[in-house]
């Protein structure tokens, strides 16, 4: 993602999805349609969504949680290794896993 207008949308994506697995668990339905299948991009399924939105919320508890020192928070190298193989056996965009991370 390099635009502020893809930055945007990105969070609106991901914002409704933050929360209790049960909650993100009724807001994903895999796609029943074309047009369902082109608002995942750039994601493989509805999994990999179900998956980044629970690896992003580990995330923002890792770096922002006071009680974590600082050499113990999970690193971008670290993310990214964690986020390997998630979008249907493939990996997601380095630049999108990194802005994602400088996001949180």
């Amino acid at each position: 993602m390099t635009s502020k207008e893809d930055d945007n949308a990105e969070k609106t994506m991901l914002d409704p999805l933050r929360g209790e697995s049960y909650s993100i668990s009724r807001a994903i339905n895999p796609p029943t349609s074309d047009e369902a299948q082109d608002v995942l991009l750039p994601f493989q399924s509805a999994d990999t969504v179900f998956i980044l939105v629970f690896s992003t919320n580990m995330l923002n508890t890792d770096l922002h949680n006071p009680n974590m020192n600082d050499e113990k928070c999970m690193t971008l190298e670290q993310f990214i290794k964690n986020s390997r193989g998630i979008n249907g056996g493939a990996d997601l965009p380095r630049e999108f896993l990194q802005d994602l991370y400088f996001e949180i």
